[in-house]
């Protein structure tokens, strides 16, 4: 997924370069907008990872994922009229931001652990054993994410100075998430008895509408943003992938399944410009996503085990926060 938003980064200085070789000589000028981008999220969901009677305990809200490193683009050029719509401009954008580990080990010792996948999982599951992680004595996870997308709206010309305009267009967001975990039943280790990958990936098309616009503060300085709501069909894969030791209770194998459901977007943007001469702005902001609907890797720990969970999980949500800097150059 992360080849198909870098070429939709590479499209926006097509498109820009495109405008400004064609007819676009209005008043509002052909500009190109990057950033580099940080963002943060919030913390792992699901139930524990070890039962309540073992030794050392481990949750997903023990694990504080770390920052993500990306980017994000925007180019927008005037249209002369969009059918009842009238005048205004059309932007093209994307970002992408991967990264956001986080992991932790639990080591007994001279102790076991009671790891929390086999007790609870549906009926009819393949599991040899009903408890089989009763004497573990290690505990390996670790998880990354990534989210990205792309999007192409109309937007009106404002009503006045100061006044935002009102924005609509078709959009794509996509979140992943790689969840891996490895188990030692020995206290003399020789190797993992167990591991296994979940892979979860949200791939949500739709549309979205919101507001943007700035208040000119005088010297050169604008102080503006958007905020937009989106809703989205969201196609759904969950992957595992469960390697287990010839002795273990459970089997090795590998399965996918697939789903599509309702999911919705909140964004909320805030920014500032600031002039650095007639054609580059200094540019700076915030960025808060809210994806509601999706599937979580983390979550879905407890049934690793169960070959008949088809349950893609997507009831989740997930909360991005973070901010950009760049610059902003006026092409025409």
């Amino acid at each position: 997924m992360k080849p198909a938003i870098i070429f939709t980064l590479f499209a926006l200085f097509s498109s820009a370069a495109l405008a400004d070789d064609n007819i676009y000589e209005a008043k509002t000028p052909v500009t190109l907008m990057i950033e580099g981008l940080v963002l943060g999220r919030d913390g792992l969901t699901g139930d524990s990872y070890t039962q309540p009677s073992s030794s050392l305990q481990l949750a997903p809200g023990d694990l504080t994922p770390g920052v993500g490193g990306g980017v994000r683009a925007m180019a927008e050029f005037p249209v002369d009229s969009v059918g009842p719509l009238g005048a205004g401009s059309i932007q093209i954008g994307g970002f992408y931001a991967g990264g956001f580990n986080a992991g932790g080990v639990l080591n007994a010792g001279s102790d076991s652990l009671f790891i929390n996948y086999g007790s609870d999982v549906d009926p009819g599951s393949d599991e040899n054993d009903p408890d089989p992680h009763q004497d573990a004595y290690i505990l390996d996870i670790s998880q990354d994410s990534s989210v990205g997308g792309a999007e192409i709206n109309f937007v009106t010309m404002p009503a006045g100075e100061g006044v935002p305009s009102f924005f609509a267009g078709a959009g794509f967001l996509h979140f992943g998430e790689d969840f891996d975990a490895a188990i030692q039943d020995d206290s003399s280790p020789s190797g993992y008895d167990e591991s296994f990958t979940i892979g979860t990936t949200n791939n949500l098309v739709g549309g979205q509408i919101g507001f943007t616009g700035f208040a000119d503060m005088g010297n050169g300085v604008r102080i503006g943003g958007r905020v937009a709501g989106g809703l989205y069909a969201n196609f759904v894969s969950r992957e595992r992938d469960f390697s287990g030791s010839p002795t273990a209770g459970n089997p090795s194998f590998s399965d996918s399944v697939d789903d599509v459901v309702f999911a919705q977007s909140v964004e909320l943007s805030p920014r500032v410009a600031v002039d650095l001469n007639d054609n580059v702005e200094l540019t700076a902001g915030g960025m808060l996503l809210w994806l509601n609907g999706v599937s979580e890797a983390s979550s879905q720990f407890m049934t690793v085990t169960d070959q008949d969970h088809a349950d893609v999980g997507a009831n989740g949500s997930v909360l991005f926060y973070g901010a950009s800097i760049g610059l902003k150059v006026k092409l025409n």
